[in-house]
């Protein structure tokens, strides 16, 4: 019967979290991290209904250099500075614009390096996944002053020619030097000397609408086989709001790399060339001349126009994880407060959030879809489960973070319980897998949310607390007795959409 089957799984659970006490770890601040933060938003959300939509196609002029740029173009301000400080107002809004999908924590603007007795600035964005990095250039131009007559294409080439010698000079200091950040999130950020491996340089130029054939020219690598990508500022932004994630900006950019030099996308043309990666898998291998990316993005929109309407309506899910994410800055102003009893001593008070966020951030779009339907799942569920609670693991096999599991939880509980309830499901979940690093997320069910608002906590801890007694490992296995494997397309309904 029902009251048999919550009488047996309340029973159960007690047995469990008896054993994890009966183990007498010690929770020290150098094995467990936990961080506690508050929504501060008074009103009760729905996170059943994501307030942000993670993508929309066409953007439409919302934040593209038509509609950022264009208007900052007519405030009277602009049209007084000089061009130099027009030129670093335009890499602030580029940084504020791209720290929206790819997350601030890993968008450097301006980052620094000391050579000598100068401190010499190191390009305009460092975007980083330590140790990987991607360094980027922008270019701005002045058209209040331009002469009518002025060939664009001929300044732009000229402008991408020097910062592409700009970017290279990056790229070859970047390994050499301790880099120096002030990040918006973060505060000051070191970065030591070899920590950070450039993968690409990019090169942005602020440039008209019309695609056109950049000068056949310029590098494709820097001298150590760095790829250089250059791209419209119009074409960068919109690329990576529709990307969504960081692991999916820098696997563009890896297999953008591949394309042949005589088949380089047009400047002003990427969205094109974003619609053919879409439609191949994710490849560009196919592609052998510039022609290949001709009317892809029609294509994408007409013959198989319903399927990606059907892929942008699942996409919008994540952003129940860009919450999750935008969140973990945001402190609770006592966290001692909230930690049972019996960790008060373990647990450091000082925590490092952005460590947190750093592994959240590498799951793909892909994964934070299906992260994300499933949370929502849980979230409805819980106010009906006997336990009040209601978790499921996931353990990436092909990612960034295969080393790492994730717990993500919903519970109708008080604070201190269900932080508690997270911690030892996280215990069991390092006691019956090979994982290093467990990392915990728990907010509140769908009912709780709607009363006092939704809040998330967070927990990370790594290997150095799995059990070695065989009866924790063997009760945390049957916590998991059902593991199923996703595979989880683009386009949901049939999977990618070319054989």
């Amino acid at each position: 019967t029902s009251r048999q089957a919550r009488l047996f799984l309340e029973a159960y659970w007690m047995l469990v979290k008896n054993r994890m006490g009966r183990s007498k770890r010690s929770y020290k601040g150098k094995w467990l991290d936990m961080f506690y933060q508050w929504d501060t938003l008074q009103e009760a959300r729905e996170i059943e209904r994501p307030t942000q939509t993670a993508v929309q196609w066409p953007r439409a002029g919302q934040m593209t250099t038509n509609g950022v740029l264009s208007e900052i173009r007519k405030s009277t301000s602009w049209k007084g500075e000089q061009l130099s400080d027009k030129g670093r107002r335009a890499e602030e809004i580029l940084e504020q614009l791209v720290s929206n999908p790819l997350l601030v924590d890993f968008v450097h603007l301006r980052p620094k390096y000391k050579r000598g007795r100068n401190i010499v600035e190191l390009c305009d964005l460092l975007i980083e996944d330590e140790p990987n990095a991607v360094l980027l250039e922008l270019k701005v131009q002045d058209r209040e002053i331009a002469k009518p007559e002025r060939n664009e294409q001929r300044w732009a080439n000229n402008q991408i020619l020097k910062a592409s010698r700009q970017i290279t000079g990056a790229i070859n200091a970047l390994p050499k030097y301790e880099i120096i950040c002030s990040n918006r999130a973060r505060g000051p950020t070191l970065f030591g000397k070899g920590s950070l491996v450039p993968l690409h340089g990019v090169i942005v130029v602020d440039v008209s609408d019309e695609p056109w054939t950049i000068n056949s020219a310029l590098p494709k690598h820097s001298k150590h086989g760095t790829p250089l990508h250059y791209f419209s500022h119009d074409d960068f932004v919109w690329l990576c709001e529709n990307l969504i994630a960081l692991p999916d900006f820098f696997d563009y950019l890896a297999e953008r790399s591949k394309i042949p030099s005589e088949a380089i996308p047009l400047l002003n043309d990427e969205k094109n060339a974003y619609a053919y990666y879409l439609t191949h898998r994710r490849k560009f291998g196919a592609v052998w001349k510039t022609s290949d990316f001709n009317e892809q993005l029609h294509l994408l929109l007409t013959e198989h126009g319903d399927k990606y309407r059907e892929k942008l309506k699942e996409d919008e899910v994540t952003g129940v994880f860009k919450e999750i994410l935008e969140t973990i800055h945001r402190r609770h102003p006592n966290p001692k407060e909230l930690i049972p009893p019996y960790l008060s001593r373990d647990v450091a008070e000082v925590t490092q959030p952005v460590l947190i966020a750093r592994h959240l951030n590498r799951l793909s779009s892909l994964e934070r879809r299906y992260i994300s339907k499933k949370l929502i799942e849980k979230i409805r569920k819980t106010d009906h489960n006997p336990l009040g609670f209601s978790y499921f693991a996931y353990k990436p096999e092909e990612s960034r973070a295969k080393s790492t599991a994730y717990v993500f939880m919903a519970s109708k509980h008080e604070r201190k319980e269900r932080i508690e309830d997270l911690l030892t499901i996280s215990t069991c979940v390092l006691d019956c897998t090979e994982c290093k690093l467990i990392v915990g997320v728990v907010t509140e069910s769908a009912e709780i949310g709607k009363l006092v608002g939704r809040s998330f906590d967070y927990l990370m801890m790594d290997e150095t607390l799995r059990s070695t007694d065989p009866r924790d490992v063997e009760d945390s296995k049957q916590l998991f007795e059902q593991i199923e494997y996703v595979r989880i397309y683009d386009f949901p309904t049939e999977g990618d959409i070319r054989d």
